[in-house]
Order: structure tokens, then C-alpha cells, then sequence
């Protein structure tokens, strides 16, 4: 199928308007997301019985109840409380759609890769126009929005780059699947990325991006065959071995002042070690699931999308989220198990899931950025259409 032929598959409205969310060019995301999920009903008005599976009425039930509890509590207004609760279960479908028989499974990555660059646009533009005007030597962790300089908190802008921190492993799994103009445009957006998080401050992009690796790494080494591996060890000598000598990394460099001084600053090492205090905020939320099922107030976030989820709606949506979350487990163990797998593609999928849950189990996403719980639910719909493609019969 060519790129011609998938755009039309999905349809073009459907593919252009999803591109233009995900870019959110002028800060139109919501009316853009609004756009996309009625072009997309509309298109797919006799499909619906069809796409509402067990999962679609997950992700439908978790943002009604958490809607539900979320409007006699505080808010952002009507318009987010429709996100919270068409988004998730919407973008859910349109993923499964996008995985049509006839797509190849470079395409595939291609496509998913795609998806997180295009995600992280705005941010991108958003720090490159911060270090314009201010350079490396800053301490402030707020980056004024591109498009309408709203100051936004280094989290939230982080939680946008979150799926090109994993370029690297995914290039290294699909390493023939690309040639070199791919290679070096797919790497030069996770220099941008990895630069744009040591202005943010950000660890848990760094933690993500080094974890993915060496998840990816264990993952095809225990499923390639012992000359593949030893050629996949030749690959990273040479690619440790290019950055030791070409990329001196100098640690007084202006690039890292935003990094260093929270590494440095006092406590560090104590907020380091409680994964920036957080332990303290998980435990006071894990307390309160038991003491207060049905939401409390808190002045602070819990920096963990479940606990965060369960101070604003309760345990009811946190349970259906959940569920929903073994759901995906599920199917990327059976994308695993199967015979005709692809380990590339296993990969991508794997990496893209594990900087999801990176980042829900240490920021406070749903109160910070719920653009990327509709992220994952298209992923999750994604992983699910290309299970269901992939175990058809031919």
C-alpha cells in the first residue's frame, strides 16, 4: 500500500485534520480535536457497532465517570469536559482504523514515529524560541507557549516529547527497515528532543530514553539468534564509539545549566533519591484511595496519572482505567507470542507504551497535559487494529 493509498484508506479529511491536532498549529488544538472526532463519526457512522469492542467501552465509560466526578469538582470548563469524556474513546477507533491488512509493517513505523514527532511540534517550536531569546543559561523551568506565550510548566512541555525520546530504539530494532536519510532525520529529531530536555530540566525524558534502550536491546537479544546479536554488538561498539569521538560531551556546557542546577542545587541528592520527592506525594495519595474513594482535594499533584486520577474522580474511573491498561498489557504479550512476530514492529510498540507509563507513573498528566491520554488511547487503538490485522486469517 503506498502512502497515497493509506492516506485515502483512512480518509484525507480523517489524515489531515489528525496531522493538523497533533501539530496544533496556533494553539487550535481543541477545535481542531473536536473537527477530527465529528469528521471521523461521520465517516464511520456504519462502522461503529463494530468498533465499539470491550476496549472502545472502557476508554467510553472511564471518561464519563471521571467526567462525571471531575464537573461537581474543579475544572476547566465545558469544552475540557467533553475531551475527558468523547477523546479517549474516539481516538481509541481511530487508531484501530489505521492499521489496515495491506499495510506494511515499515509503513507502520514509519507512521508511528510520525505520530510522536508530530506531537511534539509545538513543544519543540516552544523551546527553540525560549532558547532564542534566553539561550542555555537559564534556571526558570516555565517556557512560554509559541503560539500565544502562555507560560507552561518544563513537565508539561516535556510530557509532549516523550515518544521521540524513544527514536533511538526504535531505529536500532527496525535498523533495516531505514535507509540513511531516514536514519539521519529520525536522529536529528532526537537531538532537537534530547537538547529541548536539558533546557526543560527534564530527567524523566533522560531516564525514558536510556531505559527504552536497554529494554530493546535485552528484548532482540533474547529473541535474535547469535550472529545477529554479535552483529548487533558490532553496531553499538561503532555507535558508542562515534559519540566518544565526535560528541565530547563538556558538562560546564551552557546546555546543561537548566539540568545541572537541578542536579546540583541543594537537596539534590535527597530529590534524587525520592525521585524528586515524589515518594512522598505517592504515599499521601495511596493513603487517601482508602480513606477517601471518592476523591479528595489536595493543594499538590501526585505526580502519578492513577493516584491524580483518583483525587479527582475516585476509584470508579481509576478501576475502568485500569482494566484498560491490563488490556493493552494483554495485547502486546500476544503481539509477542506470535508466531509470524515481527521484532521490529514488537519494539516500537513496547518503547511506546513504556514511555506512556513512564511518564503517567512519575507527572501529573491528567492534570497537566490529557492530550496524552488521548495519545495513548490511539496507541492502545493502534496496537489493537494491528493485533486483530495480524492474526486474520489470509
Amino acid at each position: 500500500m503506498t502512502i497515497l493509498g493509506y492516506i485515502k484508506h483512512i480518509g484525507i479529511p480523517v489524515a489531515a485534520l489528525l496531522l493538523l491536532y497533533l501539530l496544533n498549529p496556533l494553539n487550535l488544538t481543541i477545535l481542531l480535536g473536536y473537527a477530527l472526532v465529528g469528521i471521523f463519526l461521520l465517516f464511520n457512522l456504519n462502522k461503529l457497532p463494530k468498533l465499539a469492542d470491550k476496549n472502545f467501552m472502557l476508554f467510553l465509560v472511564f471518561g464519563i465517570t471521571y467526567t462525571m466526578f471531575n464537573y461537581f469538582g474543579d475544572h476547566k470548563g465545558i469544552q475540557y469536559l467533553i475531551i475527558q469524556a468523547v477523546f479517549p474513546c474516539i481516538f481509541f477507533a481511530l487508531g484501530t482504523t489505521m492499521t489496515p491488512k495491506r499495510l506494511s509493517k515499515t509503513v507502520l513505523v514509519q507512521l508511528l514515529l510520525l505520530i510522536g514527532a508530530a506531537y511534539s511540534f509545538t513543544a519543540v517550536l516552544s523551546v527553540i524560541a525560549n532558547l532564542n531569546e534566553g539561550g542555555f543559561a537559564q534556571v526558570n523551568r516555565k517556557i512560554p507557549q509559541f503560539w500565544n506565550k502562555a507560560p507552561l510548566k518544563s513537565t508539561t512541555v516535556a510530557s509532549y516529547l516523550i515518544f521521540n525520546s524513544v527514536i533511538p530504539a526504535i531505529l536500532v530494532a527496525n535498523r533495516k527497515r531505514f535507509n540513511l536519510l531516514s536514519i539521519v532525520v529520525w536522529i536529528a529529531v532526537y537531538l532537537v528532543s534530547l537538547v529541548a530536555s536539558f533546557r526543560l530540566g527534564s530527567r524523566t525524558l533522560i531516564v525514558i530514553s536510556a531505559f527504552s534502550i536497554i529494554l530493546s536491546l535485552c528484548y532482540l537479544i533474547s529473541q535474535q539468534s547469535l550472529k545477529q546479536n554479535i552483529r548487533l554488538g558490532a553496531l553499538i561498539v561503532f555507535i558508542i564509539g562515534a559519540l566518544v569521538l565526535f560528541s565530547p560531551i563538556d558538562a560546564d556546557s551552557p546546555i546543561f545549566s537548566t539540568l545541572g542546577h537541578r542536579l546540583s542545587s541543594g537537596g539534590a541528592s535527597e530529590s534524587n533519591a525520592t525521585a524528586g520527592n515524589r515518594t512522598q506525594f505517592w504515599a499521601e495519595g495511596f493513603e487517601n484511595l482508602f480513606k477517601k474513594p471518592l476523591g479528595w482535594k489536595s493543594s499538590m499533584h501526585h505526580h502519578n496519572l492513577w493516584l491524580d486520577m483518583a483525587k479527582n474522580g475516585g476509584l470508579i474511573p481509576l478501576l475502568f482505567f485500569l482494566i484498560g491498561n491490563v488490556h493493552c498489557y494483554r495485547y502486546l504479550r500476544k503481539i509477542m507470542k506470535q508466531k509470524n512476530k515481527d521484532l521490529g514492529v514488537n519494539v516500537t510498540f513496547i518503547v511506546l507504551f513504556l514511555s506512556s507509563f513512564l511518564l503517567f507513573f512519575t507527572e501529573p498528566v491528567i492534570d497537566g497535559n490529557f492530550f496524552s491520554i488521548v495519545l495513548y488511547s490511539l496507541h492502545t487503538g493502534i496496537l489493537v487494529g494491528y493485533y486483530k490485522k495480524m492474526t486474520q486469517p489470509t
